[in-house]
């Protein structure tokens, strides 16, 4: 694990260099020099703008925009799709799924209030309109949920425990599809810290067998939960499940499922 993680992050930073076409102020940041926040990350291949608050939500738009990691193991997502992102942080994925693909449908919910305004900032500077940003968590059921920040990090709130200095309302993946008209949705990206588990558990299997395709970031060691239940439960109702560990965080990784037909 250690020797992958080296390998991991020493070949992220020329992906970084080649990636950005404002490099210097990305260095800076990784090495906390005093610079204003939120800064603007500008992408040299795509034009996509991002203004980020910390080191980790430019390694996420690293990992999601450069790399395109979640594509990269589950499956290419297509102009004209129907795609929800649960966890939309400051719009890593969604934004850039919206500017690359404007016939696309996308929705984007994240719960956590700093996030979602610089969300919506984000969607505005890239001047989307095929984007749309909700202020829910996803959760088993509909309510008021009460979110956690590990850290100290926007990117990585939750809405696992019962203590927390915020809450949020919650909706559930049968009402998204439900009161937003989705008879079919063909990307599922989820990334909601160990909530995960919950959100698709709880989904009746009329919502889930209206999806093609999903893929999610696992989080073993946030709960007693297992990806492999994921992994159980998604094969039971016929979908072609994979799994891609993390090459840095032990219990952590990516489940890809794919319906067949």
């Amino acid at each position: 694990m250690l020797i992958s993680r080296f390998r991991y992050y020493l070949g992220s930073i020329p992906r970084m260099l080649r990636g950005f076409r404002n490099w210097p102020t990305v260095l800076a940041l990784f090495m906390r020099l005093p610079i204003p926040r939120p800064i603007t990350l500008i992408l040299r291949d795509t034009g996509l703008v991002l203004q980020v608050r910390t080191a980790l939500d430019a390694w996420l738009v690293k990992e999601i925009c450069l790399e395109r990691q979640y594509e990269a193991a589950s499956v290419p997502v297509q102009d004209g799709w129907t795609v929800i992102d649960v966890g939309g942080g400051i719009g890593e994925f969604a934004i850039d799924v919206a500017r690359r693909f404007p016939q696309a449908r996308v929705l984007a919910y994240e719960p956590a209030p700093d996030s979602f305004e610089l969300l919506q900032h984000n969607i505005g500077l890239n001047h989307l309109t095929n984007v749309k940003a909700r202020p829910y968590a996803v959760a088993a059921a509909p309510g008021q949920v009460v979110l956690q920040r590990r850290s100290g990090q926007g990117a990585l709130t939750t809405t696992l425990g019962e203590a927390g200095a915020a809450t949020a309302t919650a909706v559930t993946l049968d009402e998204i599809l439900r009161t937003n008209g989705i008879a079919h949705c063909d990307y599922l990206k989820i990334d909601c810290e160990g909530c995960e588990y919950s959100v698709l558990l709880s989904a009746s299997d009329d919502t889930l067998l209206r999806i093609t395709a999903i893929c999610l970031e696992y989080h073993d060691r946030l709960s007693s939960r297992s990806h492999l239940e994921l992994k159980d439960h998604l094969e039971r109702i016929g979908f072609r499940v994979s799994t891609h560990p993390s090459p840095v965080h032990r219990g952590q990784g990516l489940l890809t499922a794919i319906r067949a037909g």
